[in-house]
């Protein structure tokens, strides 16, 4: 959605009815003060319609007030994402511009992310930024000299306020005309940037966890009986007082490790105690009704969550006052069960006695092993579905894929994402090779791989099936996302659940599984998800696309094998037929291609060398220059995309070439453009 920029004359609040259309948080501030007026705290997730029409509406009581500003964090932007500025302080001989400035030196070649930024009255800066809803910022005053941080609970004053001083705040680059940047992961780190638990909602009904005292315990894990206040199944789990269970035991745990160490633990380490207690919880509980999960009733992670963020804000006050009186056997948690003695020799084999392992069975030779799992990624339009289906396709008819061996057998492909685009695909692919009854089995349809009781059984069923016209080879699970869905990529305890049934699957089908992935927001960090998912992937496989259409698959994890081999490959076009409105119909095939070796020998020649220089010097000189910031894609300043576009190059090998003659200083990222701070490529001196 376009929203105009309020010219000179516009009133409060049309300023402010602005900003609500672009999804910010946008709340009067108090007098000449920095700080909102009212209960300001109480809109942490958004300020409600009525609330901002009671402010900003016809009769509102601040329609004249055009001191105003934003509320950071989860209360701005929704859709996944949170508010940051950076705010950049003058004072005196600590400047935030200049601790700014080393940063993006030292992280973006000196060229400064677009997106918004203003100048403040007092002289400073504020520079904005979105963020992922997964993570959480703290405020901070002068994390490094002359910056803060506005995020979690936080407010910024904006334009068209003015400062104490008389001076009004302005913007640089305004959010009416300029994309907001996603934070950079340099810069997240930098804030201290972490990932979010759960905010605890107060307990409608008192509990021991709001009490003064530590709670009395019904029961905990150290109990080799239920108390009277719960009902356990034929087999000992609790199904009636688990959350009085889960309350208890969360006490004891927290009581306990502060027991250990009373100093407060970090983010990571809470929760890595948090999943660790959760675990001994989740085998003590079972769901009240069948076919139904702890989460659906209330009595999950979610709910753990919130009991132990609850417990943990008390950490210096009520569990440090519970760790001084003396443990009971009530508030123990027993992490650990014991175990009837057995012979384990058998397991064991000496060093003396070990043989080697010469032939391992694989689908396609030093790539795939078979039995084993794969993970092949990248993100949306990189060909990562075309590639896992060409070398299905290649398993399938028994041939050789790329000069590898392939020991061929039949395939099930379960394609949960992609309609009518997989069908096509497959006919692409039997047109074009002209290959007949060949054992490649198509499933369309949605599945569950997440729930244990849910479609584990139907996909060893269908693979039984399968291989009744030839040994099964290859199951290719297409997407991950669409198999999980409703569950946490990101969190350990579905990512785990969800690998559980993958093992169960290739247990009892024997075949290589291969799953179509995701990338995150930011590629550089590999497949989206849980670590547990990697450590778990024997081969890994990144599929990535330049700014040419260049494809690469590289294997980026072997388990047992030497790994980073690279395949590149292009999509080929092929026509399959007429639509009823006379269009042609068609899809795409791999063909693969011999990988440009990116090194100097492979850079331009000098006279295309002098003409990419007479083209950055005339966007400079049209003050439109180019730049090297991923963030200028959008205005078409991006200058391995633009250049390499413009003569026909790789963008790596524009890119490459640019860093080069940054490093010589024969271009330089200098200011083009001192009104808007326009940074860009500069022509320093010229080739001979």
């Amino acid at each position: 959605m376009t929203v105009e920029l309020p010219d000179d004359f516009a009133s409060a609040c049309q300023w402010a009815d602005s900003y609500r259309a672009l999804s910010l948080a946008v709340i009067p501030a108090a007098g000449r003060e920095k700080i909102p007026v009212g209960k300001w705290r109480e809109f942490q997730t958004g300020i409600p319609q009525t609330v901002h029409d009671r402010w900003y509406g016809d009769d509102g009581e601040h329609r004249a007030n055009y001191r105003m500003g934003f509320l950071t964090g989860a209360a701005s932007l929704g859709d996944g994402w949170k508010l940051l500025v950076v705010d950049l302080d003058e004072k005196g001989s600590v400047s935030g511009s200049a601790t700014w400035n080393h940063w993006v030196a030292d992280n973006e070649l000196g060229c400064d992310p677009e997106t918004w930024r203003a100048r403040t009255g007092g002289g400073g800066q504020h520079i904005y930024f979105r963020y992922p809803a997964h993570l959480s910022i703290r405020n901070a005053q002068e994390t490094i000299a002359g910056i803060d941080v506005r995020a979690e609970g936080g407010f910024v004053i904006a334009p068209p306020s003015r400062h104490q001083n008389g001076k009004q705040y302005l913007w640089t680059f305004s959010p009416f005309d300029t994309e907001l940047a996603e934070a950079p992961a340099w810069l997240l780190d930098k804030v201290g940037a972490t990932e979010a638990l759960p905010l605890a909602a107060a307990p409608a009904q008192p509990s021991a966890l709001s009490s003064s005292s530590p709670p009395r315990a019904e029961t905990t894990a150290a109990d080799p009986q239920a108390s009277p206040h719960q009902i356990t199944d034929a087999w000992g789990h609790i199904v009636d007082g688990r959350d009085a269970y889960m309350r208890d035991m969360v006490w004891a745990a927290i009581v306990d490790w502060y027991r250990e160490c009373p100093i407060p633990p970090t983010s990571p380490e809470v929760e890595q105690k948090l999943l660790e207690v959760y675990a001994v919880y989740e085998r003590k509980v079972r769901p009240r009704e069948a076919g139904n999960t702890l989460e659906n009733e209330g009595r999950g992670l979610s709910a753990f969550r919130e009991k132990w963020a609850y417990a943990m804000r008390q950490w210096d006050t009520k569990v440090a006052a519970a760790a001084k009186e003396k443990p009971t056997g009530s508030h123990r948690v027993i992490w650990e069960q014991t175990s009837p003695s057995v012979d384990l020799s058998a397991e064991l084999e000496w060093f003396d006695d070990i043989s080697p392992v010469i032939s391992t069975p694989y689908i396609v030779k030093d790539v795939l092993d078979l039995g084993a799992m794969s993970v092949v990624y990248g993100p949306s339009n990189s060909g990562k579905t075309f590639f896992a289906l060409d070398i299905a396709y290649h398993v399938a008819i028994d041939h050789s894929w790329r000069a590898q061996r392939v020991a061929g057998g039949s395939v099930l492909y379960l394609a949960a994402e992609g309609g009518n685009g997989i069908a096509n695909r497959i006919v692409g692919l039997r047109k074009t090779s002209g290959v007949v009854d060949v054992p490649f089995a198509l499933r369309r349809a949605g599945l569950d791989l997440l729930n244990p009781d849910a479609d584990t059984e139907r996909v060893i069923k269908l693979a039984e099936e399968v291989e009744k016209r030839a040994p099964l080879k290859l199951i290719v699970i297409d997407t991950l996302s669409r198999v999980i869905a409703g569950g946490d990529e990101n969190g350990p305890v579905d990512m785990t659940a969800f690998i559980k049934n993958i093992d169960r699957i290739r247990h009892a089908t024997g075949a290589h599984i291969m799953i179509v992935h995701h990338t995150g927001k930011d590629a550089a960090k590999g497949a989206r998800g849980h670590s547990s998912l990697r450590a778990a992937t024997d081969t890994e496989i990144e599929v990535s696309v330049d700014e040419m259409e260049t494809r690469l698959a590289k294997v980026t994890k072997q388990r047992d094998l030497p790994g980073g081999e690279e395949f590149a490959f292009k999509l080929d076009p092929v026509a399959l037929g007429v639509d009823d409105d006379g269009d042609t119909v068609t899809t795409c095939v791999v063909l693969p291609m011999e990988k440009q070796a990116q090194t100097d020998d492979f850079l331009p020649p000098r006279t295309t060398c002098k003409a990419i220089l007479k083209a950055v010097d005339e966007a400079w000189k049209a003050k439109h220059p180019f730049s090297m910031a991923p963030q200028s894609k959008a205005s078409g300043r991006y200058a391995p995309r633009a250049l390499g576009q413009q003569f026909d190059l790789p963008g790596k090998v524009i890119e490459t070439l640019l860093i080069s003659w940054i490093d010589n200083a024969i271009v330089a990222v200098e200011m083009c453009d001192s009104d808007t701070k326009k940074r860009g490529l500069k022509v320093l001196e010229w080739l001979d």
